[in-house]
């Protein structure tokens, strides 16, 4: 082949060369995402270069043949093109399938195709002659346009459009102003050598039948090859860097060295009251100082820490920790401020939840620490007690007169472990798992006044006067059960460290701040002081005997307190030593 070298072609050749060299270094040396960029470069040289030797052909035949070299680029360009762009905005997944990628190969191949079997089909081209354009001194090729040619031109245009779109939205998308110049940049040098194109197409041509696009091809390409390599452009290259601080839990922002806002993570969303977007950058961000006063102080003071942090929201606490950290890029007076926000309500929630657990496992041990003393001691001895009797009654050691002797003391023990019993069985039968609450609507007099007449024996025995003012009209609503041995045990309590001729004032009142009624029981009797009424009320300690040596375990003030507890209601108890104790309970009245 036989060439004849002008200023066009060898322009177009030096650069194609040079394009192609840029393009390899940049594919051996970089990530998925610029290597594409890499490709669209070499592409673009191959059409650079064939236009070139074009341009230096001495016949029709040759400069048809680089024509053919020339589609190879032209064809792929596009094609490189948008799948560029969609690695641009993460869309790897999408072109990874067969079947897309097949629907996008597909415009290039067949592009090709038509091209080379043009000589025989003229389905792309349906004429080429030889023109002589103004002002120079050799032949240019002028190509006819045939309906191939407009078919696979204007999809080829549908790619590059998409393309174009998809660079425009990763744009919008930014959130910084530096990954905004980057996309400005990508968008600028990628559209002006289509402008190139397109007004070639529609007959607006400063050179006549020059083509002007592989001019601005090769020009663009080697500027964002300079860009590239000499301002960093690619060297947070957008959607790595956002796609893996997005999918970290913490919030990251940046501020300048005036604090104004100027990058953020999604993560960012949850930690600050107002939800915030792109609009804020660039802003000087009140609402987050606002919100977290202390983290405003802290960067005032140029203090590189971390502090924790507390927001209401919703009617929950919310805590979290700021790792505050200042930079200094030229070390003058170019100081930026990254704040790292961890959510540490998950871990506060747990760590207060194992704390609950924890003292209520303590508090458990204790109370059957306290149970078994209970059967080890004060249930077990009097059964043996009442076994010893029996026995020597049994072997006629002692006659019926002496037995009547110890009649009232053994009625003492039956009653106590009688009482002693009930009270074991309810309460283990409340600790089991899947044990629910019959809760119900009930008279709280009625209950009261059942109570009352099953201890009325006791009461004559010690000439109390027990007063009921609980009015026939007081309705709770709690277990039935859970109440009666509630209140049965209150006022076995009551007589039991009753003085003779002593006083029991049981009274109601509707609360209305609660919605509860408070049912009291108040004594005149022993009293306790508030150390041991403390103690008592956490089973740590048992009680002493009644007016007339009762015995207690001090097993029925928990009992109340957990019963109340699981009712949705309020145990609270007062003492004075020697002059009483007035226990009360606070009742629901509704679901």
């Amino acid at each position: 082949m036989a060439f004849e070298f002008n200023p066009f072609s060898a322009v177009l050749l030096f650069f194609g060369i040079l394009t192609l060299i840029m393009a390899l270094h940049i594919y051996s040396r970089a990530n998925r995402v610029v290597r594409w960029f890499a490709l669209i470069m070499a592409f673009s040289s191959i059409w650079s270069i064939g236009y070139g030797l074009e341009l230096a052909s001495t016949s029709v035949w040759q400069g048809v043949f680089f024509v053919k070299l020339e589609y190879l680029g032209i064809s792929f360009l596009p094609f490189f093109w948008i799948l560029f762009a969609l690695d641009l905005n993460g869309m790897q997944a999408w072109y990874k399938k067969k079947r897309n990628l097949a629907l996008l190969i597909f415009v290039p191949i067949v592009t090709l195709v038509l091209v080379w079997t043009n000589n025989y089909t003229l389905w792309y081209f349906s004429k080429v002659d030889t023109v002589y354009p103004k002002h120079v001194n050799f032949p240019v090729l002028n190509f006819y346009p045939g309906i191939g040619y407009r078919i696979m031109v204007a999809l080829l245009y549908v790619m590059l459009i998409t393309g174009c779109y998809l660079v425009y939205k990763s744009y919008k998308e930014a959130k910084s102003q530096r990954k905004k110049r980057q996309y400005h940049t990508i968008a600028m040098f990628a559209i002006l050598p289509w402008l190139g194109d397109i007004s070639y197409q529609m007959g607006f041509r400063p050179l006549e039948y020059f083509d002007s696009t592989p001019f601005l091809f090769v020009i663009t390409t080697t500027m964002l090859y300079v860009a590239i390599y000499f301002n960093n452009m690619f060297d947070v290259i957008p959607v790595v860097r956002e796609k893996m601080l997005d999918m970290i839990n913490d919030g990251f922002i940046v501020l300048d060295d005036k604090h104004r806002l100027i990058d953020f993570n999604a993560s960012m969303q949850k930690f600050i009251p107002n939800r915030i977007t792109k609009k804020n950058i660039g802003q000087y961000p009140v609402f987050i100082f606002k919100a977290y006063p202390e983290l405003h102080q802290l960067i005032k003071e140029h203090k590189s820490t971390k502090i924790d942090l507390t927001r209401n929201h919703s009617d929950e606490i919310y805590y979290y920790q700021a790792d505050v950290l200042f930079l200094n890029d030229n070390n003058i007076n170019n100081e930026s401020v990254i704040i790292k926000f961890k959510d540490l309500s998950k871990a506060k929630q747990e760590a207060q939840k194992t704390n609950e657990q924890v003292a209520e496992l303590e508090y458990m041990n204790q109370l059957k620490d306290r149970i078994f003393s209970v059967i080890a001691n004060d249930l077990r001895g009097p059964i043996i007690n009442i076994a010893e009797v029996l026995k020597l009654l049994e072997d006629k050691q002692i006659n019926k007169d002496e037995f009547r002797q110890y009649s009232p003391s053994l009625s003492k023990d039956i009653i106590y472990t009688s009482e002693m019993l009930e009270n074991l069985l309810h309460w283990s039968r409340s600790q089991l798992k899947g044990f629910g609450l019959k809760k119900e609507f009930f008279n709280i007099r009625s209950i009261v006044t059942n109570e009352v007449n099953y201890y009325q024996p006791l009461i004559n025995m010690k000439n109390i006067t027990l007063i009921n003012d609980v009015f026939p009209n007081e309705v709770g609503y709690a277990d039935i059960i859970m109440m009666q041995i509630i209140i049965r045990n209150l006022i076995n309590n009551a007589i039991k460290f009753s003085n003779e001729n002593g006083e029991i004032h049981i009274t109601a009142a509707y609360q209305p701040k609660v919605k509860q009624i408070k049912l009291c029981i108040a004594d005149k009797g022993l009293g306790i002081d508030k150390t041991r009424l403390k103690k008592l009320l956490n089973a740590q300690d048992t009680t002493t005997r009644g007016t007339n040596n009762e015995k207690g375990s001090g097993l029925g003030l928990i009992i109340c307190r957990e019963f109340m507890e699981k009712n949705g209601g309020r145990f609270t108890a007062s003492s004075q030593l020697g002059k009483g104790s007035e226990f009360c309970l606070w009742i629901p009245i509704q679901e």
